[in-house]
């Protein structure tokens, strides 16, 4: 018999039935539910009737029901009537809202008037005892609007309840039990902060609570849900909030976040899999990858500087390096954002290293110690994504690791060493436009044949400076050449242009048979495109022969790639940001090349 005395019992019930799994050939999937969900209606009939006897004990207890109702439905998928028993639960803990307490903010986003007290900016419940259920609930209700599309609603109760627990812990009594069941909230709080924060692109407070809650996890040794630490989920949240810090230029947060995954993966009792052992290796690869990177760009833009400060040329100054530590600086600061109510944050995870300070790579040496980590990292993921059977993460990392051996020649003052890698990186990719169908993969083969119409244009670019007179003369004897034959010389310029026709092939997609094929370039893809082509045409202009027709013919196809790249603007104008420069030397060649074709033809 269901009675109010056996109220504690009864919840015990209600939550072995709400976790119980029904077996798999079971048709009703809610089986267990509707069993739990008729004890907490005969349960909420039986505290109604008290609560109607003024009875202060069961107006909590019949809160509490319609809370447990309103999650019950919403987990059998029947959200609106969820939503009435969270309400229910609402006016029960909320005192009545006195008419000059009105919100004219939180009415603009709602009409409803329990949520207009809910949201009110003055909290008034009954007791302090109700806050961690009040919190509760503005949780739920939270997820559903936030999973409704109404971001700004659901964002409103996630932040009332973000309020409620810096206003509790105002209060000095509340019980130890009270307390640590308001820790647990809190962190749920910050992962729905987290979570909608980032579906916003909000991503400075989405990293801001994703990181508080990694912290509050490890320093209780639980998971959001108060149970034992999942260390392989902490672990892999902790990998992508890293991803974040490094995509922000902060290198110091990245590394330690990278350091606190590795922790708790290997020095927590915890026995991580071989495939989270290889994602660890390829994170721990792309944050000296990242460095690498970021470095080299800001050397060119110092470089660019310089050349225009000192009025020289880039040619002369290429090989010149900073001779100063350049301290990197971050783009974000987590702890200047002005969000939540922590005083004093510590963005640290405990027993964790942090890394004060990061400084621009400006040395050989130190470059190739960036290199020799994330070629042993990469090496040690690709013995686990191996291409049979994990062929894109395979292939990216293949990819990645080529892109580490173009960095690390930048540093490198070695004119042959330089071209070794660049030739590097062909041979790292080069197989996979053989080995993979462009059916299946047509996407990574663009990325592949782009790379290597790159990489053969950088050692083209290589072999010019080095060998132009007036550019050399400038350089480390390392950094020189003698002037290629034109028939070494083409050959560089050829293999460039083969891999940039193979990646213009793979747009083109079978529409109908005895049909040509169709021209489809992806918007994000329409930058590299419009590129291909202008380095095509740069490329066939570049072509050496002592043959006036075959030169004709040459500068014939460069005028052709150029009114390719004209028209793919004409068609497609938010490409010109991006391509400026090159779009402007389009039009010029565009122009001058009739003439100079004119003239070789004697017209």
């Amino acid at each position: 018999k269901i009675t109010l005395d056996k109220y504690d019992e009864l919840s015990k019930k209600v939550k072995e039935l709400e976790n119980k799994e029904v077996d798999q050939e079971e048709k009703e999937i809610f089986k267990y539910k509707f069993q739990a969900r008729e004890i907490l209606m005969q349960l909420e009939k039986l505290a109604s009737v008290e609560h109607e006897k003024n009875n202060e004990k069961n107006r909590k207890m019949l809160a509490e029901i319609n809370f447990k109702l309103g999650m019950n439905f919403v987990d059998c998928e029947e959200l609106s009537d969820g939503e009435g028993y969270y309400k229910k639960a609402l006016e029960l803990l909320l005192k009545p809202l006195d008419e000059n307490e009105s919100d004219e903010k939180i009415e603009s986003i709602t009409k409803d008037p329990i949520y207009q007290k809910t949201l009110n900016k003055a909290t008034s419940l009954y007791s302090t005892d109700d806050y961690h259920l009040f919190i509760q609930c503005l949780n739920q209700v939270g997820i559903l609007w936030s999973n409704r599309g109404e971001a700004e609603l659901g964002l409103a109760f996630f932040l009332k309840a973000e309020n409620c627990q810096y206003e509790v812990q105002q209060h000095e009594n509340i019980s130890v039990e009270e307390k640590q069941q308001l820790e647990h909230t809190k962190t749920l709080t910050m992962l729905f902060l987290a979570q909608l924060y980032g579906h916003t692109k909000e991503l400075d407070k989405s990293a801001y609570y994703s990181f508080m809650v990694l912290k509050r996890q490890l320093e209780s040794n639980s998971s959001d849900e108060g149970q034992e630490l999942n260390c392989g989920e902490w672990f892999r949240n902790a990998i992508q909030l890293s991803a974040f810090f490094s995509s922000h230029d902060d290198f110091a947060m990245c590394e330690h976040c990278i350091l606190a995954a590795k922790d708790v993966l290997y020095n927590r009792g915890y026995q991580p899999t071989d495939e989270e052992k290889a994602i660890m290796a390829v994170t721990e690869a792309r944050f000296a990858l990242a460095k690498l990177s970021f470095s080299r760009e800001l050397i060119i833009g110092w470089r660019d500087q310089k050349d225009q400060e000192e009025k020289t040329t880039l040619y002369s100054e290429r090989r010149k390096f900073p001779e100063y530590d350049i301290e990197i600086q971050p783009d974000i600061h987590l702890g200047k954002l002005k969000v939540g109510h922590e005083e004093q944050i510590t963005f640290k995870f405990p027993n964790v290293r942090l890394a004060e300070k990061h400084f621009v790579i400006t040395t050989s040496a130190v470059a190739k110690q960036y290199f020799m980590l994330l070629k042993k990292a990469f090496e040690q993921a690709l013995t686990y994504f191996v291409l049979d059977g994990h062929v894109t993460e395979h292939v990216k990392i293949k990819l990645e690791l080529a892109k580490g051996y173009h960095y690390l020649g930048f540093f490198d003052l070695s004119i042959k060493r330089r071209i070794a890698m660049e030739r590097r990186r062909e041979k790292l990719l080069a197989v996979y436009l053989d080995e993979l169908t462009s059916e299946a993969y047509r996407d990574l083969l663009k990325v592949i044949a782009f790379e290597l119409g790159e990489t053969f244009a950088t050692i083209h670019e290589e072999v010019v400076v080095a060998s132009h007179p007036e550019s050399s003369i400038h350089l480390p004897s390392e950094s020189r050449m003698a002037p290629l034959p034109d028939r070494e010389h083409n050959e560089i310029l050829l293999k460039s242009i083969e891999y940039y026709k193979k990646f213009d092939s793979y747009f083109y997609v079978h529409v109908e048979d005895g049909k040509e094929n169709q021209l489809s370039v992806e918007k994000e893809n329409a930058p590299a495109f419009a590129r291909a082509h202008f380095n095509l045409a740069s490329n066939y202009y570049r072509i050496r022969t002592n043959d006036p027709d075959m030169l004709i013919s040459f500068i014939k196809l460069a005028l052709a790639e150029y009114h390719v790249v004209l028209q793919f603007e004409k068609d497609n104008p938010f490409i010109r940001n991006e391509l400026e420069v090159e779009l402007s030397l389009a039009k010029e060649m565009a122009e001058l090349l009739p003439r100079r074709i004119a003239m070789g033809s004697g017209k």
